[in-house]
């Protein structure tokens, strides 16, 4: 990875209990050449989408683009794709040197994204 680099190590759907669903990503960022910074993400929010036309099945027409971004879903009405952005929950984000540090393996344990091949990946990522 280059430094400034993104790489989304793995994803997971999540919903609550109003019914609503969304994907997370698990995402590494390298900052510089020893450190990256490790959080979770989600698709952007980018726009409203009205009263979808429907195709010959009845089934709704997702529109590719709002305003030169794609959508990645539509969401009772609402559109996210383009760019993932920090989720802003308390999960929060940690740096790391190496991705067995005790402090790395607690935080994907919080986040219970904690796994071998999530381990797999990141050391492959951050030791060359």
């Amino acid at each position: 990875m280059k430094t400034g680099e993104t790489k989304v190590i793995d994803q997971r759907e999540q919903g609550s209990m109003g019914g609503g669903c969304w994907q997370e990503f698990l995402v590494l960022e390298k900052l510089n050449d020893t450190e990256f910074l490790l959080d979770i993400r989600r698709w952007d929010y980018i726009g409203e989408v009205g009263d979808l036309e429907e195709d010959k099945d009845g089934e709704p027409i997702m529109p590719e683009e709002i305003d030169g971004k794609l959508v990645a879903y539509v969401d009772d009405g609402f559109a996210y794709g383009g760019d993932l952005v920090k989720s802003g929950g308390e999960e929060g984000e940690v740096k790391l040197t190496r991705p067995d540090q005790g402090e790395i393996i607690r935080w994907l344990k919080d986040v219970r994204w904690h796994d071998e091949d999530v381990i797999k990946t990141l050391t492959e990522e951050c030791i060359p």
